[in-house]
């Protein structure tokens, strides 16, 4: 069974290598044993995380665990297209067992089980056999206390917190202390000054300062550590002025 665990040095066989060709030829060999080896919980069945469910099932994830003991209702019919509109199977089950079945089905060689209990009185033991946990359809406080105890554990161990409501949504990440480099590159049709200058690259400018140290919590967030932040400021502050001040420098060499 893929993602089984093993040693670092673990060869993936040659059914996975055959079934997930396609996806080694874009992240090669080493990204797709990493993500063989990789366990995720998540907390919270609906039509995004599902979705986010059904795709790392696909790719060959090590594991997934399911948690959500809240019974199936009608409205989950409506934004989970995993749950068949057939109330003699989904009657009385939990979202979590309903789509745990029809996401084996998927990938069998992807391990996929239910994890039963409450979120928000998980502890760190359990914690402890995940790499990545996602959190959704969970109070603010609930998601805090994941979040907190991800980072008291030895090992790393991502957080995300996910919600979505109707064309709005919203997502946290916190992958704790990390470092990683950004390049953006602007495309300008530049007719009018000369046909020559059409596009221009920007390395080594953040999307935003909103969290410049890489380093956060969602209690930084939720309590408005970060509350200066506004997206028109981020946009034309660390995007636009730059763009335009290598615009003019160009244009003045022509």
């Amino acid at each position: 069974m893929g993602g089984g665990g093993g040693g670092a040095e673990e060869e993936l066989t040659a059914q996975e290598t055959a079934l997930y060709d396609r996806q080694i030829r874009v992240w090669g060999v080493d990204a797709q044993k990493r993500l063989s080896k990789a366990h995720v919980l998540v907390c919270g069945v609906n039509g995004t995380t599902i979705e986010f469910c059904k795709n790392i099932v696909l790719a060959g994830v090590g594991s997934l665990s399911l948690m959500d003991d809240h019974v199936v209702i009608e409205d989950d019919l409506n934004s989970n297209f995993l749950i068949p509109h057939d109330e003699s199977i989904y009657g009385g089950r939990s979202r979590a067992d309903v789509c745990c079945q029809s996401l084996k089905d998927f990938n069998p060689m992807v391990r996929v089980d239910v994890a039963k209990g409450d979120p928000s009185l998980i502890d760190g033991e359990f914690i402890d056999k995940f790499d990545i946990i996602v959190v959704s359809c969970a109070s603010l406080k609930t998601k805090l206390f994941i979040n907190d105890n991800c980072r008291k554990r030895n090992k790393h161990i991502a957080f995300y917190s996910i919600e979505c409501k109707d064309s709005c949504g919203e997502i946290f990440v916190d992958l704790q202390n990390h470092s990683y480099v950004q390049s953006v590159t602007i495309i300008m049709m530049l007719h009018y000054y000369s046909p020559l200058v059409e596009s221009c690259t920007i390395t080594g400018i953040p999307a935003c300062d909103l969290l410049p140290e890489s380093d956060h919590t969602l209690l930084d967030a939720s309590i408005g550590k970060y509350d200066s932040f506004n997206s028109d400021d981020c946009n034309r502050t660390s995007l636009l002025e730059p763009a335009y001040d290598l615009l003019k420098e160009s244009i003045s060499h022509l």
